[in-house]
């Protein structure tokens, strides 16, 4: 049933430079949806093309881009410090370091208007955030308010004095050795013990997933795992500490349908614990429609985890829940159950 070529969709950003984004469409019958897939960091569009052909196949359009700093966007790891001019800034500090993030959000931002345009039947909008993309695809929600649903994979939330840390100390390093050059040592600071649960781990990218050859594969991808730039970091940073205050979640539509996943062996998350900050934090903030999924002894990457198939047939199902409930009554809100995130096992949408 899908289309077996993507087409590819020019971007032009304010300041005429442009990127190439890739949308899926089902064969011979109208999407379902329009799915926007945001990929973390240190990695690329191509790593997501199985579960791209599983989303086609349910009748789902799909559209990916490469962020700046990724792909065939080189350097691999940098962005620029600020915000381009005339792109739109939240937090209104389009001059301070780190404010580059808002170039991500920006770029993730016209892919999704873009692909919209491309399709032939306008259907309903959802984002599906990995890790950095994950982030990323709040801020973009923020701007998004006829968004249908929202996915967020391997996310975590934690106090915003921990992310100002990490800005200064990114700046500090950048200082010292430029902040355009890729920095180990920012990578070892970030990443250095997240193999801390993991007997016998055998790489410095094991907390990824349970399955070797994933990791293997990781390992062997030339455009996965580089150290990313001072001001790649500053950047990340910034969108976390914005995202910290919980102000702009209070921003999104309240009944907005929201699904965290997750493992409980995920050193990003802290083992589920700054997963369910984030969970508490959306229900502070009046999002009650929020689904959570803890998958015990799974880690990061859940969609080349040893339980992937498990993992994607749940979030298929709430995707189906989604879609018919928005059918059934447009305007109201789906049928979804909010469920607690620490229980140490997955529990299925309802």
């Amino acid at each position: 049933m899908h289309s077996r070529t993507p087409q590819p969709i020019s971007i032009e950003k304010a300041d005429g430079q442009a990127f190439t984004a890739w949308l899926y469409q089902p064969h011979n019958m109208p999407a379902r949806s329009l799915i926007q897939i945001l990929h973390g960091m240190a990695e690329h569009r191509g790593r997501y093309e199985s579960f791209i052909e599983t989303l086609v196949n349910q009748g789902h359009a799909v559209v990916i881009h490469n962020h700046s700093g990724h792909g065939e966007h080189l350097p691999h790891g940098y962005l620029p410090r600020f915000a381009r001019a005339g792109i739109a800034v939240p937090d209104g500090q389009p001059g301070k370091p780190g404010s580059g993030w808002w170039n991500l959000v920006e770029d993730a931002w016209l892919v999704q208007q873009q692909a919209q345009a491309r399709l032939p039947v306008s259907c309903p909008n959802l984002l599906f955030g990995h890790s950095m993309g994950s982030w990323l695809a709040l801020c973009v929600a923020l701007r998004s308010p006829d968004l249908q649903g929202l996915i967020l994979s391997g996310s975590s939330l934690q106090s915003g004095w921990l992310y100002r840390l990490g800005g200064a100390v990114a700046g500090v390093i950048g200082h010292l050795i430029r902040y355009d050059q890729p920095s180990r040592l920012l990578s070892s600071l970030a990443f250095g013990n997240y193999n801390a649960h993991i007997d016998n781990a055998w790489s410095n990218w094991n907390w990824l997933s349970r399955c070797d050859q994933q990791v293997t594969d990781y390992l062997n991808d030339g455009n996965c795992g580089f150290d990313c730039s001072p001001a790649f970091w500053q950047c990340l940073f910034h969108g976390l500490s914005y995202l910290a205050t919980e102000t702009p979640l209070k921003d999104l539509r309240p009944e907005l349908p929201i699904l965290l996943v997750s493992g409980d062996e995920d050193p990003v998350s802290d083992y589920g614990q700054s997963l369910r900050t984030l969970e508490l934090a959306l229900l502070r903030s009046g999002h009650d429609n929020t689904t959570t999924l803890l998958y015990p002894g799974a880690r990061h990457e859940l969609l080349h985890e040893t339980n992937a198939e498990e993992v994607i047939n749940d979030i298929s199902h709430w995707l189906d829940l989604q879609l018919r409930g928005s059918s059934r009554q447009a305007g109201q809100q789906p049928v979804t159950r909010t469920r607690p995130a620490a229980s140490g096992h997955a529990s299925r949408p309802a």
